[in-house]
């Protein structure tokens, strides 16, 4: 049942996603900007009770996701502090996730986030495809890249559970939003970051709306610590990969990648 679920969900928000990629700047202000104002007014009518977080939550993605289309349809990805905004909610996203786990008493995987921070591409890689009538925001934060922040996010989830909730109970809902982006972006991972927000955002509006079964499915039963332990290995090695090879890989610019490359100019 779990698993028709998660093929379920992932066929539909893919499907989403790719018409919203679709629909261009207000389908985008329709979706992220307005549906989540009428949803958070129906949430106390169909006696939902959402936590501050979910409310947060629900807000700072589909507005991200928002931001989003305005760098690829309102010509934002032009200016400079544009495409700085864009790059710090990606970097806060992580840190934000780094600290929540650490408080957790877990600090391997906040290390490997901590590499994903220092190899995240910089915002001069930010452009959008003018020419192209789908107008796709690319970031070139490179495939590696990509792998180990999907591993070191379904890792964080698996392993750190909300408050007052077990690990591993989020963890089927975790592999519908961080699949559906790596199918969109069919390898091209400078493609990923807006099918990763465009795909979050609506997950996250499901989510808090409709948090029930057969709507939203959780897993406890999938964590188990042995399981947890290797992911976190696994997703600290990987990190330190990508780690490594942005500090030797320059862009075709010939400038740095991340911000390691900045600390490290004579490399």
């Amino acid at each position: 049942m779990i698993w028709l679920w998660i093929i379920g969900v992932i066929a539909i928000i893919a499907a989403l996603t790719e018409a919203l990629r679709r629909g261009g700047w207000w389908l985008s202000v329709a979706v992220f900007g307005v549906l989540p104002l009428i949803l958070a007014g129906l949430w106390p009518r169909l006696g939902l009770e959402p936590t501050a977080f979910e409310y947060i939550k629900v807000f700072s993605v589909s507005w991200g996701a928002l931001y989003i289309s305005a760098l690829r349809f309102r010509g934002l990805v032009r200016l400079s502090w544009a495409r700085t905004v864009a790059f710090l909610i990606l970097f806060v996203n992580i840190l934000e996730a780094m600290v929540t786990e650490t408080f957790s008493h877990t600090y391997i995987n906040p290390v490997a986030g901590g590499f994903l921070l220092l190899s995240q591409a910089l915002p001069r890689l930010m452009r959008v495809e003018e020419n192209d009538p789908q107008q796709d925001l690319r970031y070139d934060l490179g495939l590696d890249w990509v792998l180990a922040y999907t591993l070191w996010n379904f890792t964080f989830i698996y392993g750190t559970g909300p408050a007052g909730e077990p690990p591993g109970e989020w963890s089927a809902f975790a592999l519908t939003h961080l699949i559906v982006p790596l199918l969109l972006m069919r390898g091209d991972a400078g493609r990923y970051i807006q099918f990763r927000a465009y795909a979050l955002s609506l997950l996250m509006m499901l989510a808090v709306t409709l948090p029930e079964p057969p709507y939203l499915m959780f897993t406890p039963e999938w964590h188990h610590p042995a399981i947890a332990a290797a992911l976190r290995f696994t997703s600290l090695a990987l990190a330190a990969f990508v780690l490594i090879r942005s500090l030797r890989r320059p862009t075709a610019d010939g400038g740095a990648a991340g911000l390691v490359g900045l600390l490290f100019p004579n490399r």
